[in-house]
């Protein structure tokens, strides 16, 4: 058996020290107290994107971005093998899911207003074996003029990948992804990077 075109994804974990975790915290506790529920497209509860787009560029968020420019770089040449580009993280925000909250489907490109490369997602907060990404099958539209037997109604077809706090996952920006209804009462804080090669955008 041959499987042809695969996507591939890259996941990993970054342990912040207590310190370094609870500066965090109290940064996005600050930043959500100013935001409302359900002004950022498709999250049904909060989201710093609201207001700021920009965590990296914030001292509490250092040894994040650092740690993880080191995995974007070797996802970005020797998982998806692109081309040889200068490398920047464009935009961060963060969005807490509590009981019912939902990320509806999505992608992080959007034509001319939002085209980036690599978008990556981390779990600063997550209950345990919960609150899971689905990725979007992007053949979904293909699999639907065939005898697919693992079709899902009126959904577009999705694999789950299952993550622990501290865990983060690099994938495609094109690649469309959601999140069900977070199950628990506990938080889920997730934050989300773009990044793009701005050699490519310059050409």
């Amino acid at each position: 058996m041959i499987k042809l075109f695969s996507v591939p994804l890259y996941k990993g974990t970054i342990v912040p020290s207590k310190s370094q975790e609870q500066e965090a915290l109290l940064k996005l506790e600050e930043i959500f107290s100013n935001c409302k529920k359900s002004s950022w497209p498709g999250e049904s509860h909060i989201s710093t994107g609201q207001i700021h787009t920009q965590l990296h560029t914030l001292k509490e968020f250092d040894w994040l971005t650092n740690s993880l420019f080191y995995y974007v770089q070797d996802y970005w040449y020797n998982g998806l093998e692109y081309a040889s580009m200068d490398i920047r993280l464009r935009d961060s925000w963060a969005n807490l899911h509590l009981l019912g909250d939902t990320t509806a489907e999505h992608s992080h490109n959007d034509g001319y207003h939002g085209n980036c490369h690599i978008s990556s997602v981390y779990y600063l907060k997550k209950p345990k074996d919960c609150g899971h990404i689905e990725f979007c099958d992007p053949l979904d539209y293909i699999r639907r003029l065939t005898p697919y037997r693992q079709l899902q109604g009126i959904d577009t077809i999705s694999s789950e990948v299952k993550t622990e706090q501290y865990d983060f996952i690099l994938f495609p920006s094109w690649l469309r992804h959601r999140v069900s209804p977070h199950p628990v009462k506990e938080e889920r804080l997730a934050l989300s990077f773009n990044y793009i090669g701005y050699d490519y955008i310059n050409k």
